[in-house]
């Protein structure tokens, strides 16, 4: 967590360590939900939002769809009051970011194809593996050994995944 003076709080993670970090608050300020009304409100709304995209398929039902827009309406309307709230208190908490501008499209979409289908989560985590890899080699050779690394792998994960 990235907190200093005058700037906003930020959580330097990963889109699904976000989420962990998301759900593990909701189960510690839970028993504070009569002091913290809209931040509690605010995390399960979030989680449940995230938790329902990531086990729905390919595909939205009606229900689903319904649901993802009923959450993300809830989670946009109390995510934009903490806002308010911290702008007319000079508090810079509750930043608001192109993020979440793309959250609320992708929560008001009226496609029925799932969003977590396109998230990049596993795309942050390959990133971070290659990078280490990257470091331990020639920068002539990076490419050419990264890839050899890389098909070298590919039949144990087939063989893990079968």
């Amino acid at each position: 967590m990235k907190w200093k003076n005058r700037k906003y709080p930020e959580l330097g993670a990963s889109g699904y360590d976000a989420y962990v970090v998301g759900s593990w608050l909701e189960s510690v300020l839970e028993p504070f939900s009569q002091r913290y009304p809209d931040i509690v409100s605010l995390l399960w709304v979030s989680n449940r939002t995230v938790s329902l995209m990531y086990s729905a398929g390919w595909f939205l039902t009606p229900g689903e769809k319904q649901t993802l827009e009923t959450l993300g309406g809830l989670f946009n309307h109390l995510y934009m009051k903490l806002a308010s709230q911290a702008v007319n208190q000079h508090k810079l908490l509750f930043r608001v970011i192109p993020k979440f501008h793309l959250f609320c499209h992708i929560t008001s979409s009226r496609r029925d194809v799932n969003p977590s289908k396109y998230s990049t989560w596993m795309d942050e985590d390959f990133l971070k593996k290659i990078g280490k890899c990257l470091g331990l080699t020639s920068l002539r050779t990076a490419q050419k050994r990264l890839l050899e690394r890389w098909l070298m792998s590919i039949p144990l994960n087939l063989q893990r995944d079968a």
